[in-house]
């Protein structure tokens, strides 16, 4: 696990510095414009520094397929997620989709490490963290059990 833990810290701070938002002055409270339907900037109080609503997205990623491709068991515990969370939408990509969008929004560098990458479980950590640093949102591996809502997590507007 401190392999793999490490190896994706290492990959995540290029990530985080090609798409962190200019920082705020202290004094700042004008709220940013809307940059996407997904609500990825929209400020949910006034109050100083701007806080951001997480948008309702859980991105999942598989080698290849769709997610109705996946094993009966494996997409049987993703309805169970959802039934849970039911706000939640599904974001899933595939590695070839994965590419894509790595290449589209990152460019040579990480589409490289992520095209060299051997194991499948590093490959959708990387994915699943550049999708989830442009879009926003949740992710989760996908025999990941819930037994529980998701808790603690921004609620959507309306």
């Amino acid at each position: 696990m401190r392999c793999h833990a490490a190896a994706v810290l290492t990959l995540l701070r290029p990530v985080a510095a090609l798409v962190a938002p200019p920082p705020m002055r202290p004094h700042d409270t004008a709220a940013p414009p809307k940059s996407s339907p997904a609500g990825a900037s929209t400020p949910i109080d006034g109050g100083g520094l701007a806080h951001y609503k997480i948008p309702q997205q859980l991105v999942m990623t598989a080698k290849s397929g769709t997610l109705d491709d996946l094993p009966e068991r494996t997409l049987a515990n993703v309805r169970s997620t959802l039934a849970l969370n039911p706000e939640l939408r599904v974001r899933f990509l595939n590695d070839s989709a994965c590419a894509e969008f790595i290449g589209s929004h990152y460019g040579a560098e990480l589409l490289s490490a992520f095209s060299s990458e051997r194991v499948g479980a590093y490959k959708g950590d990387i994915c699943r963290a550049a999708v989830v640093a442009v879009e926003g949102g949740f992710y989760a591996d996908l025999d990941v059990q819930f037994r529980l809502p998701c808790s603690g997590r921004p609620k959507p507007e309306g």
